[in-house]
């Protein structure tokens, strides 16, 4: 399972990660709300690799949000982090990739997401395959996203 977490007022990055998990049934997007942590807690357990997106850099991260991703970390093979230039993240973890974009760059993103798609497709292995797989399809789904999201919002 992927989970995807974001800031609680990263709107954007909300409405992304809503669209990217809606088709995908080992896709967990972490809501914000109406939700006991407990039970998300628990569902981020099941996750293999982790997504976290930040797309609004005037946007902090909340304390629910650093919680989750602390939770994350320690349990997930990789964990993406996209996270605009203009913002820091400081890790030192192996298993955390930071993916850093301009800010308000779209066509920045999308290249650093190629570059993980790449990285990805060269890492392919017997029994993570199938995860792996299911990764680029959903960063793939992403860039879609993003570019109907960019056309809608001009």
């Amino acid at each position: 399972m992927i989970a995807i977490i974001y800031p609680k007022y990263d709107e954007l990055a909300r409405e992304i990660a809503v669209k990217t998990g809606l088709d995908y049934d080992n896709v967990y997007v972490a809501p914000t709300y109406r939700i006991s942590e407990k039970e998300v807690l628990e569902d981020l357990k099941k996750a293999n690799y982790g997504i976290m997106l930040i797309f609004d850099p005037t946007v902090q991260i909340d304390e629910k949000t650093k919680r989750r991703y602390m939770f994350l970390k320690n349990r997930v093979k990789k964990m993406f982090v996209f996270i605009p230039n203009n913002k820091r993240l400081n890790e030192t973890n192996e298993r955390i990739e930071v993916l850093k974009y301009k800010s308000n760059n779209y066509n920045d993103l999308v290249n650093k997401l190629e570059i993980l798609l790449k990285k990805l497709k060269s890492k392919r292995g017997g029994e993570n395959k199938d995860e792996i797989s299911i990764l680029i399809l959903l960063l793939i789904v992403l860039i879609a996203s993003l570019w109907i999201t960019s056309k809608t919002s001009k």
